[in-house]
């Protein structure tokens, strides 16, 4: 076989790209009988284990939620999320939202949620004032 497509290809360096064509569609044929010949049942093949998850849940940022909608932020009423509040429904839409957090996976939880999460997660590293029961963004950076 390698001597056939040695030369077929050293007929494609002299201009004959017939040659070219069938090595190609015999390198095509020879990939997939050696895909179809490796299964997971083959011997010594092991399929690889699955990715780790993370079970539980923890906080990743400052969150606000207004009628099913949420943007976050570093902290809450930052720059950051003051432009979004502009560029969604303007800043007077979002007063009297729930101000919380999200966790890694886009969940929202208010502000006592995520200090129950947070204070089992071991993410609360400091402490400011009013924040025995809820969660404030100072406390986790």
């Amino acid at each position: 076989m390698r001597v056939q497509l040695k030369r077929q290809s050293q007929g494609a360096l002299q201009g004959d790209w017939n040659g070219v064509a069938d090595a190609s569609r015999q390198i095509v044929r020879l990939n997939a009988e050696m895909a179809e010949s490796i299964s997971p049942n083959a011997v010594g093949h092991q399929p690889p284990p699955p990715l780790p998850r993370l079970v539980r849940p923890f906080i990743v940022c400052a969150a606000m939620l207004q009628k099913g909608r949420i943007i976050t932020g570093a902290r809450h009423y930052d720059a950051i999320m003051r432009s979004q509040m502009k560029a969604s429904e303007g800043l007077a839409w979002w007063r009297g939202c729930e101000q919380g957090f999200i966790d890694q996976r886009g969940n929202f939880l208010t502000r006592g949620e995520a200090h129950k999460l947070a204070a089992a997660n071991g993410q609360i590293l400091r402490r400011c004032a009013g924040d025995h029961e809820t969660l404030c963004s100072e406390n986790l950076y």
